[in-house]
């Protein structure tokens, strides 16, 4: 009973201690290249669309859920809207917020609705460069806060090495493509209907708009069937389904990008 309560009073110290001070900065992530415009879904006010990450350094802590971040670098991240009569115009991608929805693999940018129409906008899309790398928003009282220096060689060199692997049509890429367009196009609280989860793939990918043959087109479809099918029952949507394999794919290829730089970075 005494080392039960010698053990909670050191919990609770080591908890009092921690409390309320900030974590170091979290790893630097880069942005996976867009081949085509992503839409951003509106629901309930807010304008967003999930995007693929990886992990640039693997020695700084994973960031957590909502962590705000800022695009770093050369690569750009574009948004652009269209009115009503379909004029296309760039909106300010700075005004955008971007964090972190789970982890390192993806990254969640949204605008709100009204931002959107009071700019003259009935939609808006997503454009994102190579070589885009994402910082996270500095915070006050950081313990190890990210260096000049340090930001400079991760957003540098190494997000150029990293290009090889996730700005170019290699078959892992492809398939976190294909499938991040089905994640968008589902809502992002809330169940769809069976029927609407059947007519997912069409609407996202549109019917013959890849070879079957393909290995990425194959890899994301088999992705989508489990999704419907016998790994439904442990998610609480399709979306969360779709969100959990894809991130499994996304370790892939970081995997093979740590390897290929060194792990200790």
């Amino acid at each position: 009973m005494r080392a039960i309560i010698k053990s909670s009073l050191w919990a609770a110290i080591l908890l009092a201690l921690t409390a309320g001070g900030a974590a170091a900065a979290p790893q630097i992530l880069g942005v996976v290249a867009s081949v085509e415009p992503t839409p951003l879904y509106c629901q309930d006010g807010t304008c967003a669309a999930d995007l693929t990450t990886f992990c640039l350094q693997r020695s700084r802590q994973v960031p957590m859920s909502g962590t705000l971040y800022r695009v770093h670098g050369s690569g750009r991240v574009a948004l652009v809207a269209v009115a009503a009569d379909g004029t296309r115009f760039p909106l300010p991608a700075e005004k955008a917020e971007i964090q972190v929805p789970r982890g390192i693999s993806a990254m969640r940018i949204s605008i709100t609705e009204a931002q959107l129409k009071a700019a003259g906008g009935v939609s808006v899309a997503v454009i994102v460069g190579e070589n885009v790398a994402l910082v996270p928003l500095p915070v006050a009282g950081d313990p190890e806060p990210l260096t000049p220096e340090e930001i400079a060689y991760v957003t540098g060199p190494l997000r150029a090495a990293a290009a090889r692997l996730f700005d170019t049509d290699v078959e892992v890429s492809r398939a976190l493509r294909l499938t991040s367009k089905l994640i968008n196009a589902h809502p992002l609280y809330g169940r769809m209907p069976a029927a609407a989860n059947r007519e997912l793939w069409s609407k996202a990918i549109g019917e013959g708009a890849a070879d079957a043959d393909d290995p990425a087109y194959a890899r994301a479809a088999q992705t989508y069937e489990r999704c419907l099918g016998a790994d439904s029952k442990f998610y609480s949507s399709l979306r969360r389904c779709l969100e959990a394999r894809h991130d499994r794919m996304q370790m892939e290829l970081n995997h093979d990008y740590w390897n290929s730089v060194g792990s200790g970075i």
